[in-house]
């Protein structure tokens, strides 16, 4: 398997033309400022579901090929645990890896990493556990925990969630740098993607 990443910016400008011209210096100060917020999470989204997770033991290779016998196997090994689980996505910007440019008076560029989301699951309450009679998969419940935190991903990944992030973090640039004489914010979000 071969990962191949490409990466373009996306942006767009804020704010009012202004006539400071940033030195070098300042430009300095305001990355050092922007970076020291890091880890900034600029949006949530609440999501919740019933997760029916089932797992079963499948044969070994000298038996995989006999007909009837996978069927059998997953009769006799088939765990099911369904969990209720709620949970959140906060998506945000890895501050620390900003770039800057002036690229005119009174006027800044802010070059960010890709949005990165965090799932967390904050509630999980098991409704129904159905252990098979030769095997029992004590992390049922784990595994259908982890199964909600990538549906709830998934989910996040295809709303808006993202682009409130982004207007949010704009709006909060653009507050910060307008006490070093900017008027002028366009922030550029690196966006990623891979093809395997």
């Amino acid at each position: 398997m071969v990962a191949i990443g490409c990466a373009f910016y996306v942006g767009r400008t804020v704010g009012s033309t202004g006539s400071t011209t940033l030195t070098q210096t300042q430009q300095t100060v305001i990355l050092e400022r922007i970076r020291a917020m890091g880890d900034l999470r600029t949006a949530e989204a609440s999501y919740s579901d019933l997760i029916d997770h089932r797992s079963w033991q499948t044969p070994g290779a000298e038996w995989s090929a006999v007909p009837g016998v996978a069927s059998l196997v997953r009769a006799g090994t088939e765990n099911r645990h369904v969990v209720k689980t709620t949970g959140k996505v906060e998506a945000g910007f890895d501050l620390s890896q900003a770039r800057i440019a002036s690229t005119s008076p009174g006027s800044v560029v802010v070059f960010l990493p890709p949005v990165h989301y965090m799932v967390r699951i904050e509630d999980a309450q098991a409704v129904e556990s159905k252990r098979a009679l030769f095997w029992r998969n004590e992390n049922g419940n784990f595994e259908a925990e982890r199964a909600a935190k990538n549906l709830f991903l998934e989910s996040a990944k295809q709303s808006r969630l993202s682009e409130d992030a982004e207007r949010n973090a704009e709006k909060l640039l653009q507050v910060l740098l307008s006490s070093f004489g900017v008027n002028t914010v366009e922030v550029r979000v690196q966006t990623a993607s891979t093809s395997i």
